[in-house]
């Protein structure tokens, strides 16, 4: 499944392309076609094109914009959407909430909705991008698209790893997996068959070494069984 990207009035495009590529590229989605605006009618061509093309577009800027060219203002006009107060920020009625970290003050990101299409509103900031992504947006994109699931995090260091140009270790897998429980709890990693089969042999091999130890002893100490004893040689 592709996605639209629209830049609006957006500044760092370049650095917030390559971090929703990332991304999304994770959970299945290739890009399409990006296009900018810098203003309301550009935009509104942009969105009209984009929505014709595919099911999800994603509008990245405009969000903190205190004037008439605020991207919410310019859809709730386009679309026919009331706007809405929630938590001192504005939004729009009925959207999907994408919340900035608490300790910031930037305005929410949000998904609006029509049917199979969605628009996603995101800041232009890759930092913000990814965490409200991350945090709300591509959990709610998934359940809506069936996209790939979350990946894993033996996935997540593979990715990072190749994302630096770095050779995937084949350890890799097995480091992760021992560490991966939550809380950093270090996972019982089973030994194979061939290890179980090691330690059973050199078991065995230990209980037969005591076995002659104990029996030479007896013999020479004369306290074997007289049946034993009539196996035995004479000393």
């Amino acid at each position: 499944m592709e996605y639209e990207l629209i830049f609006y009035l957006a500044r760092k495009t370049a650095a917030c392309q390559d971090r929703l590529a990332a991304i999304l590229t994770a959970a299945g989605l290739t890009p399409g076609t990006a296009a900018a605006a810098t203003g309301a009618r550009e935009l509104g061509y942009a969105l009209a094109s984009a929505v014709q093309r595919g099911n999800l577009v994603l509008l990245v800027g405009g969000l903190s914009r205190a004037d008439g060219q605020n991207v919410l203002r310019v859809l709730a006009g386009a679309l026919g959407l009331d706007l809405v107060l929630h938590r001192g920020q504005l939004t729009l009625r009925g959207a999907h909430r994408l919340d900035p970290p608490q300790q910031t003050d930037l305005p929410p990101g949000c998904i609006v909705e029509s049917g199979r299409q969605s628009i996603v509103l995101l800041p232009d900031d890759p930092d913000m991008i990814a965490y409200m992504m991350e945090n709300s947006g591509l959990a709610y994109l998934r359940r809506k698209y069936g996209l790939l699931p979350a990946p894993s995090p033996v996935q997540q260091e593979q990715q990072a790893l190749r994302r630096l140009g770095r050779e995937v270790p084949a350890h890799l897998p097995l480091e992760l997996a021992a560490r991966s429980g939550q809380g950093n709890e270090k996972r019982r990693i089973r030994p194979s068959g061939r290890r179980r089969l090691g330690w059973a042999l050199g078991i065995l091999a230990a209980v037969l070494v005591l076995s002659f130890l104990a029996g030479l002893y007896l013999w020479q100490q004369g306290l074997l069984p007289s049946w034993l004893r009539a196996l035995l040689p004479p000393r």
